[in-house]
């Protein structure tokens, strides 16, 4: 009761006999105007790399050995293959699968191990297919102190164990990747959208054909362009109506205002609906838990 979230990028001082704090934010997201941006060139991609490299090496200054949650996607396969390169330490190398499964991605995890012989790595392997998320499940809303989801947070978990068994003290993995490099399907729907509105057709339709979009995502697509205050509007109302699965007594106190969703007229609010309102809060929260 009247535990309450504290705004991301936010700080705030309290004086003695002051009841609520006062919020300061430390940093915000820029809003590039587009005659701002600069092309993706050679040098701005070296510098992306450079920036890359740098962030990822600078939690390496651990005096205790480091791990790697390995998933063999895009985002933690560029850490596990950056660390490879530049990291002489032992790196312990975490990875759940499910083994001849659809999603077993087995592969490409074996992949990036390969592509480093010489490398430092010490691989710790979990089989999914032997996890009973009915024997487990209660145990991670325990931990995690709100339900959830995501099945992921349960494989997370067991990754976590595995390191904690380990000694391991320092993890890296490559949460929040999408969310800053514009991932996922929604976001290239904004994009899309930026592009049919400011009339760069061309770019809109060589984008739209290599997408390979279902009709439905074409179909909000154009809704996003032509009437994103409908679109929004449409967006929070199915969020909200989610809650039917919850009973009525749960929800009497719950504030519709901690659902932030933004309108996609400005291309930058899909970034910012992901790192301040749905995504990066939902990573943060389960991955320090």
């Amino acid at each position: 009761k009247d535990i309450r979230l504290f705004p991301e990028g936010h700080y705030a001082w309290l004086t003695t006999g002051q009841e609520e704090p006062d919020f300061k934010p430390f940093w915000k997201l820029p809003d590039i105007r587009p005659k701002d941006k600069v092309p993706f060139d050679k040098s701005v991609q070296n510098e992306l790399h450079d920036l890359v490299v740098e962030a990822i090496l600078s939690v390496t200054l651990s005096d205790v050995p480091i791990g790697l949650t390995l998933s063999g996607g895009v985002d933690s396969s560029i850490i596990a293959g950056i660390l490879a390169s530049y990291y002489d330490k032992e790196i312990h190398i975490f990875t759940a699968q499910s083994p001849h499964s659809k999603f077993d991605e087995t592969r490409y995890v074996d992949a990036v191990i390969n592509k480093y012989p010489h490398s430092n790595f010490i691989v710790h392997k979990k089989n999914l297919n032997e996890v009973s998320i009915k024997e487990t499940l209660e145990e991670y809303i325990r931990i995690q102190e709100e339900p959830f989801g995501d099945p992921s947070i349960i494989a997370h978990g067991f990754l976590m164990n595995i390191a904690a068994d380990t000694g391991i003290k320092v993890i890296l993995n490559g949460q929040g990747a999408d969310e800053l490099f514009y991932g996922y399907n929604n976001m290239a729907q904004a994009i899309l959208s930026h592009q049919f509105k400011s009339l760069q057709l061309g770019k809109f339709r060589k984008n739209l054909n290599a997408m390979k979009l279902g009709s439905g995502y074409m179909f909000r697509t154009f809704l996003k362009a032509l009437v994103p205050g409908l679109e929004h509007n449409l967006r929070k109302r199915s969020r909200i109506q989610r809650r039917d699965i919850i009973r009525s007594e749960l929800l009497d106190n719950v504030d519709n205002d901690l659902v932030t969703l933004y309108r996609y007229d400005n291309m930058y609010d899909v970034w910012r609906e992901s790192l301040y309102g749905v995504h990066l809060p939902h990573l943060v929260h389960y991955d320090d838990r």
